[in-house]
């Protein structure tokens, strides 16, 4: 670890998100942007998304997968980001690239490739809106005061996901909100997306079999299945929502690699705070 910092004295490109760090043949540091060190990947990946443009027919959808297929062959990987917070909503949800950075367990810097495939689902998304509409109209008795994102840019999509892979499917996410760079939140805004089909083999393989064994059963015939799962897409909900609201933008050069256990605290927190003026406004019971 000491001995990265070192080196980025000399070599910023070293600490930068989308570079691949090796040793030389001298052993000393060097920095390889992503899409050098995986050209030929990223060059097969780019060529089936042109593919997939040109048997679209959304024509802003089929532009979006262009303008995806020509970033990902660039250093610049923060477009991705934009162009998924700032086009559609479309049928289908997609996006790939190297996006979170759970994995840098150093220094929380260097970001992972991952990509998922979805089918945005209408009404979920619909009944997620009036969420947000409430928890914005109260925000100012539920979030600190701080110097934030811009609230009123704030998109939600639930979608029916058909795949995930690289980090994503490795750890079977519930929910993300992009992009994470609290100046490009500022400028272009926040999109949270809520994986269906992941929440659902969640909640069937960990969250239901924990309730059905910790839990006794005169309090367990309160709740049904049904219920039960409708809390935990609620509950993930207003933590993604709450995420997007609670962006300091010098959090991460204050905690540095503890930003991300308290960032993720935080929302959870804050969510529970949110369930105030939802009961008030008989959105939750």
């Amino acid at each position: 670890k000491e001995e990265i910092k070192e080196a980025a004295k000399k070599d910023p490109l070293i600490l930068h998100p989308y570079t691949f760090v090796e040793r030389d043949k001298g052993r000393k540091l060097k920095a390889i942007p992503f899409c050098n060190k995986f050209k030929k990947e990223l060059t097969e990946v780019a060529k089936l998304l042109e593919e997939a443009a040109r048997i679209s027919e959304d024509r802003d959808f089929a532009q979006y997968l262009r303008d995806l297929a020509i970033s990902l062959l660039k250093e610049g990987y923060a477009q991705n980001e934009i162009l998924w917070t700032t086009r559609g909503p479309f049928k289908f949800n997609f996006i790939i690239g190297p996006i979170e950075r759970y994995l840098d367990r150093l220094l929380f810097t260097k970001c992972a490739y991952q990509s998922w495939v979805g089918i945005l689902d209408e009404k979920s998304t619909k009944e997620a809106e009036r969420f947000k509409k409430i928890i914005l109209a109260s925000r100012r008795k539920i979030f600190p005061g701080t110097t934030k994102i811009e609230f009123a840019k704030l998109r939600i999509e639930i979608n029916k996901t058909a795949i995930f892979s690289g980090l994503i499917a490795d750890n079977m996410f519930t929910g993300t909100n992009l992009p994470n760079n609290a100046n490009l939140m500022e400028k272009y805004g926040s999109k949270l997306t809520i994986f269906g089909s992941s929440l659902k083999l969640n909640f069937n393989e960990k969250n239901f079999p924990i309730f059905k064994n910790v839990f006794s059963k005169n309090l367990q015939k309160y709740f049904s299945k049904d219920k039960l799962q409708t809390a935990l897409l609620h509950c993930i909900l207003l933590h993604e929502i709450s995420h997007s609201l609670i962006r300091y933008r010098d959090a991460e050069a204050r905690l540095r690699e503890l930003f991300p256990i308290l960032d993720e605290l935080l929302a959870y927190i804050l969510g529970i705070k949110c369930c105030g003026p939802l009961l008030l406004k008989d959105a939750l019971n």
